[in-house]
C-alpha cells in the first residue's frame, strides 16, 4: 500500500516538473540555511562541555564597586587558589592561568609574535586537556619548561620530535625554555586557546592579595555544593584579604560562554539571547520553505480535483487520501534533505569564514545531530502535508465532479493569501534590518570621532630596545619627507586600555573613583588631531610636564571644575592639569565618551604612531622599514593602520550585517520561488479567462494589471505589518549604541519597494507570457 502511495506521489511530481522543481529547490535551500544555523547554535551551546568534569568546575569572580556601580571582574589574586584548597575540603583542585598578550617568540629559527598562556600544572587535572607527548605529572618540573600545541609543533618543527628543543620567549631579556610536552589540539569551541604554555611559577610578582591579574578555576568534588561554598566566601575574604570592599562569587564553568560578559574574560562570549535570535531565524527560514510547499500544494488542488473525486467514488477513504498526501510530503522533504546535504558541505567553509568559527561537516552526523535532524524532518513532513491532506481529502466527490466546491475553494484561497503575505512580511523585515545595520555601520565609519584616524601607521614597540632608542628612532623617521609626525603611546582602540583609581583636588576623603587614562608623549595630541579646548599641550622642554595631565571635557565635567588648569590630580603620580582637550571617542561608539586623562609615561608605551603626508603611506612605509632595519636589525618589522584597527572594534556588527545580508537573500529567494510557482498555477487556472478577455478586446496592459493586482495588494498588506515590527526591533537594536544613526522612514519605504519589485519581477514574467499568448491557443487549452 505504501509503495503504491510512493509511486503515485512520484508520478505526480514528474507530471508537474516545474512546480516540483521549484518546491524541492526552495525547500532544499531552506533546509540548508536552517541546518547551517542549527550547526552554529549546537557549536556554541557545546562550548567547554568536552571536559569530563565540566559540571564541577567553577570560575572565581571578583566583585567590587567602580564609580558607585558594581563591577564584576574575571581576574583574581594569585594566592586565592591555594587558600581555597587549603580552607575548603570540597575544593579538589585549583588552576590559575593568564595570557601574557603578544610576545616575541623565537622558535626553530623563526621569529614571530605569539600568545603565551601560563597556568598551574594542575590544569591537566582540572580540565580534560590531553598531551600528545609528555607526562602531565612532571611536565612542569622545571620552571623553564614549555608545552606546545600540536599545531605549533607541526608548523615549526615539521615532523621532527620537538621534545628537548629550545624556544626563546620575551622582548629583550629573552628566556630560554625547553619543550617538555605537546598538547593535543583543543576543540575550537573552548574558551582556552593555547599555542604555548608556560608554568605559572614563571610569572614575576605573582604573589599578593592586592594584585588581581589571574583567572582562578576550582574543581569541586561530586558532592560539592557551589552555592553553599559561595556563602562561605565572605568570611573567607575577611580572613585572607586586606581589601574589605572586594567580594567573590562562583560562576559555573559551562555557563561562562553564554551567560558571562565580564571584564577580562578569556574569550569572546556569545550571549544566549543571540542564539535564541538565530534559532528564531532558522525557524522562520524553515517556515518560509514550508509555506511554499503548503501554498503550492493548495494551488495544485485545482489540477487534482478530478483525481480526488474519482478516487473517492471508487472507494478511497479519507484516511487513505490523507496517507497519500502525507506520503508525498515525506517524499519531497526527504529528497530536499538529500539535496541540502551537498549545499551544506559546499557553503560550510564560507559560513565558517564570516562567522569566524570552525564548525566541521561531520558534526551533522553525530548521534545528537542525527536524532535532531530525523525528528525535524518528520515534524516538517507533517507540517507541510497535514493541512493540504485534510483540505484535499475533505472534498465532496460529487461536488468535485460537478465543479461545485466554491466555498471550500474560497477558504483555501484565503489561506494561500495569508501564507504569501507572511512570506513578504519576513522578506521586508529582513531587508529593513539589513539596510538599518548597514546605515549604522556607515554612520560609525564616517562619524567625527574627535581625532583623525586616516593615514596613521601603528608599529608595535614592546621592546626595551625600542624605548631606549626612541629619540634616535623618532629623529630618523621624522627626516622622511613622507612622515608628518611620530608619537609613542599605550593607546590602541581594540584594547581595553588603562583604568585606575584617581584622586583630584577637592575630592571627598572616603570617595573611591576610577578614571581611564592614556600614556602618550608630547606629540600624541597633535598627531591625532585632537583639539585643545583650553591650556596647552605637553612641552618636551618643560621638565614639570613629565608629571602633568591633560584631561578631556568629560573629565572636567565629572570632577566639576570650572577652571581645571593648575588643579592637582593623581592617577600614576600627583601633577597639575595643564590642558583640556575636546572629547574624543577613544573607545567604542556603544558607550558615551568617558572621563579620561593623557599622561606622559614612557614605561608603558607599546606602540609607535606615524602620521604620513597625504597619499604617501606606501612611500612612508618604505622609509620607516629601512630605518627600522638599520637601527633594530634583530627585531621584526610589523605594522597595521589605525583606521583598520578601529574597524575591528565593530567587527561584531559587521559580522551581523553580513549574516543578515545572506539571510535576507535566502528569504527573498525562497519567497520569490514560491511566488513564481504560485503565479504559474494561478495563470494556468485562468488561461481560458485570459483568452476570452483578449477575444473581447482586452489589452496586454489590462491583462497584466489583472494578474498582478493581487500580488501588489498582498505585498502592501505585508508592508503594513512588517513596517512597525521592523521599526520596533531596529529601535531596540540601536539602543546598544550611545551614538547612532537616525531610524529614517526611507529605510522601511525602500524595503517595501524592494519587496514589491521582487514580487512584480517574479510574477510579471508569467503574466507577460499569458497576456501575449494567442487567444485561440488559450481557448483550446486543456
Amino acid at each position: 500500500m505504501y509503495w503504491s502511495y510512493l509511486k503515485t506521489g512520484l508520478r505526480n511530481l514528474l507530471r508537474n516538473k516545474l512546480l516540483s522543481a521549484i518546491n524541492i529547490a526552495g525547500f532544499s535551500v531552506g533546509l540548508a540555511v536552517s541546518f547551517l544555523i542549527i550547526l552554529w547554535i549546537t557549536y556554541e551551546v557545546g562550548f567547554d562541555k568536552f571536559h569530563e568534569n565540566a559540571e564541577n568546575i567553577y570560575r572565581v569572580v571578583t566583585e567590587f564597586e567602580k564609580n558607585g556601580s558594581p563591577d564584576n571582574f574575571a581576574h583574581t589574586p594569585a594566592p586565592l587558589g591555594p587558600a581555597l584548597k587549603e580552607e575548603f575540603p570540597e575544593v579538589l583542585e585549583y588552576t590559575r592561568c593568564s595570557g601574557t598578550g603578544k610576545t616575541l617568540i623565537t622558535c626553530a629559527e623563526n621569529q614571530f609574535w605569539g600568545d603565551i598562556f601560563v597556568a598551574d600544572e594542575s590544569i591537566f587535572k582540572t580540565f580534560s586537556f590531553r598531551l600528545q607527548t609528555g607526562n602531565p605529572e612532571t611536565i612542569f618540573s622545571s620552571p623553564h619548561s614549555i608545552v606546545l600545541s600540536q599545531n605549533m609543533a607541526e608548523k615549526y618543527f615539521r615532523g621532527k620530535n620537538p621534545l628537548g628543543q629550545t624556544i626563546s620567549v620575551g622582548f629583550d631579556n629573552q628566556q630560554v625554555y625547553t619543550v617538555t610536552g605537546v598538547l593535543e589540539n583543543i576543540p575550537s569551541n573552548s574558551q582556552f586557546h593555547i599555542d604555548f604554555l608556560l608554568p605559572f611559577s614563571r610569572i614575576a610578582g605573582n604573589s599578593g592579595w592586592g594584585i588581581k591579574n589571574y583567572t582562578t578555576y576550582i574543581l569541586l568534588n561530586a558532592m560539592g555544593d557551589y552555592k553553599s561554598l559561595q556563602n562561605k566566601l565572605r568570611q573567607f575574604m575577611e580572613k585572607y584579604s586586606p581589601d574589605k570592599n572586594t567580594k567573590l562569587h562562583l560562576q559555573p564553568f559551562t555557563r561562562i560562554h553564554l551567560f558571562s560578559d565580564l571584564r577580562s574574560d578569556l574569550s569572546s562570549n556569545v550571549h544566549y539571547t543571540k542564539l535564541v535570535l538565530y534559532a528564531a531565524i532558522a525557524l522562520i527560514i524553515l517556515l518560509l520553505a514550508s509555506v511554499n510547499f503548503i501554498n503550492l500544494s493548495l494551488a495544485k488542488s485545482a489540477l487534482r480535483n478530478k483525481e480526488i473525486g474519482i478516487r473517492k467514488i471508487t472507494g478511497a477513504s479519507n484516511k487513505q487520501l490523507k496517507s497519500q498526501f502525507l506520503s508525498e510530503s515525506f517524499m519531497v522533504t526527504f529528497v530536499s534533505f538529500l539535496l541540502a546535504i551537498p549545499l551544506i558541505y559546499f557553503f560550510l567553509p564560507v559560513f565558517n569564514e564570516f562567522i569566524d568559527k570552525n564548525i566541521v561537516f561531520s558534526q551533522l552526523f553525530n548521534l545528537k545531530s542525527v536524532t535532531v535532524v530525523i525528528g525535524l524532518l518528520i515534524v516538517l513532513s507533517f507540517v507541510n502535508g497535514l493541512y493540504p491532506a485534510f483540505i484535499l481529502s475533505s472534498y465532496n466527490p460529487m461536488g468535485i465532479l460537478k465543479g461545485n466546491f466554491n466555498s471550500r475553494q474560497h477558504s483555501v484561497t484565503h489561506v494561500r493569501q495569508t501564507l504569501v503575505i507572511f512570506q513578504f512580511v519576513v522578506a521586508i523585515f529582513f531587508i529593513s534590518g539589513t539596510l538599518l545595520i548597514k546605515s549604522q555601520l556607515n554612520f560609525m565609519k564616517y562619524k567625527n570621532l574627535g581625532f583623525d584616524k586616516e593615514q596613521v601607521i601603528i608599529i608595535p614597540a614592546f621592546y626595551d630596545e625600542v624605548k631606549q632608542k626612541s629619540d634616535l628612532l623618532s629623529g630618523e623617521i621624522k627626516k622622511s619627507a613622507y612622515v608628518k609626525e611620530i608619537s609613542f603611546t599605550s593607546y590602541l582602540p581594540t584594547e581595553r586600555g588603562y583604568s585606575q583609581n584617581v584622586w583630584w583636588e577637592g575630592m571627598e576623603k572616603n570617595e573611591n573613583r576610577q578614571m581611564n587614562w592614556i600614556a602618550a608623549d608630547e606629540n600624541f595630541v597633535d598627531l591625532m588631531g585632537i583639539k585643545l579646548k583650553m591650556g596647552r599641550n605637553f612641552d618636551k622642554n618643560q621638565e614639570s610636564d613629565k608629571h602633568a595631565y591633560i584631561i578631556n571635557e568629560e573629565a572636567a565635567k565629572e570632577i566639576d571644575w570650572d577652571m581645571p588648569l593648575g588643579k592637582l590630580m593623581d592617577i600614576t603620580e600627583k601633577g597639575e592639569v595643564i590642558g583640556v582637550v575636546e572629547d574624543f571617542n577613544f573607545k567604542s561608539l556603544h558607550s558615551t565618551v568617558a572621563p579620561a586623562a593623557i599622561k606622559i609615561f614612557p614605561g608603558v608605551y607599546k606602540y609607535i604612531y606615524i602620521k604620513t603626508m597625504p597619499n604617501s603611506v606606501s612611500s612612508a612605509l618604505t622609509d620607516v622599514k629601512t630605518i627600522w632595519s638599520a637601527l633594530l636589525p634583530d627585531r621584526p618589522f610589523e605594522f597595521t593602520f589605525l583606521a583598520n584597527n578601529l574597524d575591528e572594534v565593530y567587527k561584531k556588527e559587521a559580522k551581523e550585517n553580513k549574516i543578515l545580508n545572506y539571510i535576507s537573500l535566502f528569504a527573498i529567494l525562497i519567497a520569490a520561488m514560491g511566488v513564481l510557482g504560485l503565479s504559474s498555477l494561478l495563470v494556468t487556472n485562468r488561461i481560458k479567462e485570459i483568452g476570452i478577455r483578449k477575444v473581447n478586446g482586452a489589452k496586454v496592459s489590462e491583462i497584466l494589471s489583472m494578474l498582478n493586482k493581487d500580488f501588489v495588494i498582498w505585498v502592501a498588506v505585508a508592508f503594513l505589518i512588517a513596517g512597525p515590527v521592523a521599526w520596533y526591533s531596529m529601535n531596540k537594536w540601536l539602543e546598544s549604541f550611545a551614538y547612532k544613526t537616525t531610524l529614517s522612514w526611507w529605510i522601511f519605504a525602500l524595503a517595501g519597494m524592494l519587496g514589491l519589485g521582487i514580487a512584480l519581477l517574479t510574477v510579471s514574467w508569467q503574466s507577460w507570457r499569458a497576456a501575449t499568448r494567442n487567444p485561440v491557443d488559450a481557448l483550446r487549452y486543456e
